[in-house]
């Protein structure tokens, strides 16, 4: 696993990176790295994952950032170089690659994280339902194993209060970062 350093210097003084516009944490996440790590990144905006992956893979891109789950596969066959982690542990699925702190981007950290949203005039009494059979299924232990297959690492499941807490906490976040790294709606 090359370092921090070499990972830098194999960058090109200006970088393209390949960003998922459906996905807000990419952006974010992209310009704290090159705030943290000193690189200059020209963003390329791309319709998903897939085609973002593709452009990084056949190097038209410099980096992207992909979930585990996606690039796993091609880490494995050695398609891609997965340089790190963004969360603050290493992933499970890839134990030798480091968090991003630990490879010298200093300060760097982002848990991503997926939940189920409905619309909001959707009655309590459904979401309650909905919430309690959804934390019932994710800790089955079939479901918990083909998670893990794909990369993905299930945080305990959480209460509905808990998770509607969560989510103001994660859009606080995300506002907070976005306006330090001087992202402006499009």
């Amino acid at each position: 696993m090359p370092s921090a350093a070499a990972c830098v210097d194999m960058c090109q003084p200006s970088a393209s990176s390949a960003i998922d516009p459906y996905s807000v944490p990419a952006p974010i996440s992209i310009t704290i790295i090159t705030n943290l790590s000193a690189i200059n990144v020209g963003h390329v905006p791309f319709k998903g994952i897939p085609e973002a992956l593709t452009e990084a893979m056949v190097g038209r891109v410099q980096f992207t950032l992909s979930p585990v789950s996606t690039v796993l596969p091609f880490a494995k066959e050695g398609k891609v170089l997965a340089l790190g982690v963004t969360t603050a542990t290493r992933a499970a699925a890839m134990p030798d690659v480091p968090t991003l702190a630990e490879a010298g981007v200093t300060g760097y950290r982002w848990d991503p994280w997926f939940g189920v949203l409905v619309p909001a005039k959707t009655p309590r009494s459904i979401v309650r339902k909905l919430n309690a059979e959804i934390r019932r299924i994710l800790v089955l232990p079939d479901v918990k194993e083909r998670w893990s297959a794909m990369g993905a690492e299930l945080m305990p499941p959480i209460a509905l209060e808990e998770f509607d807490r969560y989510l103001a906490e994660q859009a606080a976040l995300v506002a907070k970062l976005a306006q330090a790294a001087n992202i402006k709606p499009e």
